[in-house]
């Protein structure tokens, strides 16, 4: 069916056939990408979330707890929360990540600027980290919020 739609757009090219059956195969040809664009679309997403849900699942089995330093907090101003960019050391290689933390009360997120909190990481792959500053961060990975955290809880909307 595709080769057979390649070869009237190929000899709409040259001009072989009449002008209805090129709005004929322009219609085909309009159908079929209606159809598929959809479909790839979708399909890139499902690949998207297995891949992320994949990662997160391998930091969590393989985790090692360190502690990293906040450098910058973006503010999302389109809602709540924002992007803290971090480093921490593994093995002597310092790694920089950000990631995203929507809990955070956008407006008060560049008191966190400079402070120090746990980072888990993959032990396998130091790229795949996470820095742990929520309650809610902490549950994720089962380990207990220390209460010399407890300042953050203000600056959080935890439900």
């Amino acid at each position: 069916m595709i080769e057979d739609i390649i070869l009237k757009i190929y000899t709409n090219g040259l001009n072989i056939q009449t002008s209805k059956m090129r709005r004929k195969d322009k219609r085909e040809i309009r159908r079929i990408i209606t159809g598929i664009i959809p479909f790839i679309s979708i399909m890139v997403m499902v690949c998207l979330f297995v891949g992320y849900m994949i990662k997160g699942d391998e930091l969590k089995q393989n985790a090692v707890l360190t502690t990293g330093t906040v450098l910058k907090f973006h503010r999302d101003y389109r809602s709540n929360g924002g992007s803290i960019r971090y480093v921490f050391d593994s093995g002597g290689k310092q790694y920089e990540n950000t990631g995203g933390y929507p809990r955070l009360y956008s407006d008060d997120g560049y008191n966190f600027e400079g402070k120090v909190f746990p980072v888990v990481y993959d032990h396998g792959d130091p790229g795949n980290s996470r820095m742990l500053i929520t309650p809610g961060d902490f549950k994720t990975y089962n380990i207990p919020f220390p209460d010399t955290l407890n300042w953050v809880k203000k600056y959080v909307d935890e439900d």
